[in-house]
C-alpha cells in the first residue's frame, strides 16, 4: 500500500506540473499583445510590436544594401474595417531605420513622404515581412498591397525618375528588376544608373561594408526561417509546445496506470498462493508415535505401579505438556489405567476418538494405530469400537 500512495503522490505532482506549464501558456497567449485575436483564427500583434516588425521589415528585403540615405516612406496597415494603423518609417544612417506610429492616415502628408506603401491586411504584410523575396515585392496591385501618390510617385503610378529617385532608390529598384521589367514599368531612367550602383554595391562588399544580397532561393528559404519565428509562428511554436506538454503528461500517466495495473495483478496472485502457504506452514505436523518417542512394548498395565510404569513411556527432550494432542503418544495422551472405565464415561474416551481420527487423517493404517494403543494400554475391544 505504501508504495501505490508514494505513486499517487508523483502522479498528482506531475499532473500539476503539467496543468501548471499548459496555464502559463494560455495565459501568455491570452494577454500577451502579440496575440491579440482579429476574426476566425487570424492573430495580429498590438501597435507597439507592430511598430517593431515595421522597423525591422527593410532589414529583411534584398534591396535593403541599395537604399540610398534620407529615406521617408509611410506604411499603411489594415488591421479591421475600423482600424487603420500607419507608421513613418525614417532611414537612420547607412542600416538603421525607426518606426514610429502616426495619427494621420498619410503619415506627413503625401507631399512630404518619399514612397507611401498601404496593405489590405496584416496578413498581406506579413506576407512581404516573413518572405522577403523579389518575386513577393514585385506582385504589386494583385497580392495585397498598394503605392500610393506620393512625392516621387504621380498619380496613377507613375514614378518621377528624378535625379533624387536616381540616386535614392534606382540601385533598390533594380536588385529585383531586370531590364526588360524596369522598362515595362517605365523606370528606363534607372538603367544607366544600375551598372553603376552594382559596381559600387561590389566594391562595398569587398571593403566589408556592406553585404551582398542573396539570391533568390536563400532569401525564400529566410523568410520561412523568419516567417516561423515572428508572431504567427511563436503563436504555433506555443501551440505545439502545449501539444507536447499535454501529451507527455497523458504518456506519463497512461505508463504508469499500466505498471499499476501489472502490480495490482501481480499482488493479486501472491495474495492468492499466500493462503495456501500459510495453511501448510501452519498445519500442525501430527508426527507417528515413534519419531522421537520411545513406546514401550504392549503388557499389562494395572494398580499403582502401572500407573508410574505408563508416566515413564515417552522420552522426549519437550515436556508432554508442550505438544498438541497429536504430536504425543498414546501413552502421553491417556496416562493411567483407563481401560478399567466404561465405554463413554472417562474424559479420556473422547481424546483417544480425536487421536484415532487424525492418525487416520495422516493416512495411517488402521493396524498400525491400533497397535499404537494396544500398545499404550487400551484394551483391543474399546479400541475397535472406534476403529
Amino acid at each position: 500500500m505504501d508504495f501505490h500512495k508514494k505513486e499517487d503522490k508523483e502522479r498528482a505532482i506531475i499532473l500539476v506540473i503539467g496543468l501548471f506549464m499548459v496555464g502559463s501558456i494560455v495565459t501568455f497567449a491570452l494577454f500577451s499583445e502579440r496575440f491579440q485575436t482579429v476574426g476566425m483564427g487570424q492573430y495580429i500583434p498590438g501597435p507597439e510590436t507592430l511598430a517593431v516588425q515595421v522597423q525591422e521589415f527593410p532589414l529583411n528585403l534584398p534591396v535593403q544594401p541599395a537604399v540610398g540615405d534620407g529615406n521617408h516612406i509611410c506604411v499603411i496597415i489594415r488591421i479591421d474595417s475600423e482600424e487603420v494603423l500607419s507608421y513613418n518609417l525614417d532611414r537612420t544612417g547607412k542600416s538603421g531605420w525607426k518606426a514610429t506610429l502616426s495619427d494621420d492616415f498619410f503619415c506627413d502628408s503625401q507631399e512630404n513622404e518619399d514612397l507611401i506603401i498601404k496593405y489590405n491586411s496584416y496578413a498581406d504584410f506579413a506576407e512581404h515581412f516573413f518572405h522577403p523575396t523579389c518575386r513577393n515585392l514585385k506582385n504589386t496591385h494583385t497580392e495585397g498591397y498598394y503605392v500610393l501618390p506620393s512625392r516621387l510617385v504621380k498619380e496613377g503610378g507613375e514614378v518621377i525618375c528624378d535625379e533624387e529617385f536616381r540616386q535614392e532608390y534606382c540601385p533598390a529598384v533594380m536588385e529585383c528588376l531586370t531590364d526588360e521589367e524596369a522598362d515595362q514599368l517605365e523606370l528606363g531612367c534607372c538603367l544607366d544608373q544600375a551598372g553603376s550602383a552594382m559596381q559600387a554595391q561590389t566594391e562595398m562588399a569587398k571593403t566589408g561594408q556592406a553585404a551582398v544580397p542573396p539570391s533568390e532561393a536563400e532569401q525564400q528559404e529566410t523568410g520561412i526561417i523568419t516567417g516561423a519565428l515572428g508572431s504567427g509562428g511563436t503563436f504555433f511554436l506555443l501551440l505545439l509546445a502545449l501539444i507536447v506538454v499535454s501529451g507527455g503528461v497523458f504518456v506519463n500517466l497512461k505508463l504508469r496506470n499500466k505498471n499499476r495495473s501489472e502490480d495490482r495483478r501481480s499482488e493479486k496472485k501472491r495474495s492468492s498462493k499466500q493462503p495456501a502457504k500459510q495453511d501448510h506452514d501452519s498445519q500442525p505436523t501430527l508426527r507417528h508415535p515413534s519419531f522421537g518417542i520411545s513406546i514401550v512394548p504392549a503388557r499389562p498395565i494395572q494398580g499403582q505401579g502401572s500407573r508410574q510404569q505408563a508416566g515413564q513411556l515417552g522420552n522426549q527432550p519437550q515436556s508432554p505438556a508442550g505438544r498438541s494432542p497429536a504430536q504425543r503418544s498414546p501413552a502421553q495422551r491417556f496416562p493411567g489405567n483407563i481401560s478399567s472405565h466404561p465405554a463413554g464415561e472417562h474424559p479420556k474416551m473422547r481424546e483417544m476418538k480425536q487421536y484415532i481420527q487424525e492418525r487416520l487423517a495422516q493416512k495411517v493404517p488402521p493396524q498400525q494405530v491400533r497397535q499404537e494403543l494396544i500398545s499404550s494400554g487400551w484394551q483391543p475391544g474399546i479400541i475397535d469400537r472406534y476403529l
